[in-house]
């Protein structure tokens, strides 16, 4: 006879970026997967998710995602003139695929004012190297 079934928790846990020493300018570097720190927990995954979500958001609103890494491979699965094609069918105008990081930092504090949410949602979309909070399946208390 085997007892009740665990009850699963969601948590919602922030990725620990800290300054890359090594990088001799202002870059940030994310640490092992397992280097997060726990935010809120959840019984229900759509309320985990919500949440996730929401920080995301607000964490985004703050930051240049090219200070989240010393190059474009850091940020991305795309390969830079991938990377430029996926922003000028988002109606962009990136610096190149030659450009360096730097290059790139400086576009985004020049353009992101003037995004719209679509572009500004696919900006991100192709950096899917560069996330802040990720929802963690648990198993909870009996």
């Amino acid at each position: 006879m085997s007892g009740p079934k665990p009850r699963r928790l969601y948590l919602v846990q922030e990725r620990n970026w800290e300054p890359d020493p090594d990088a001799g300018e202002l870059v940030y570097a994310n640490g092992p997967d397992d280097d997060a720190s726990p935010v809120k927990a959840f019984a229900d995954l759509s309320r985990a998710d919500a949440f996730c979500r929401e920080r995301e958001r607000e964490r985004r609103e703050r930051v240049n995602p090219f200070e989240h890494g010393r190059k474009l491979s850091d940020l991305t699965h795309f390969d830079a003139g991938r990377l430029c094609d996926w922003l000028l069918d988002a109606g962009l105008d990136p610096p190149g695929p030659k450009v360096r990081i730097v290059g790139w930092r400086k576009w985004w504090a020049d353009t992101r004012r003037g995004l719209s949410d679509y572009q500004r949602a696919k900006v991100w979309e192709a950096l899917d190297r560069v996330r802040f909070f990720e929802v963690v399946e648990l198993d909870g208390p009996e």
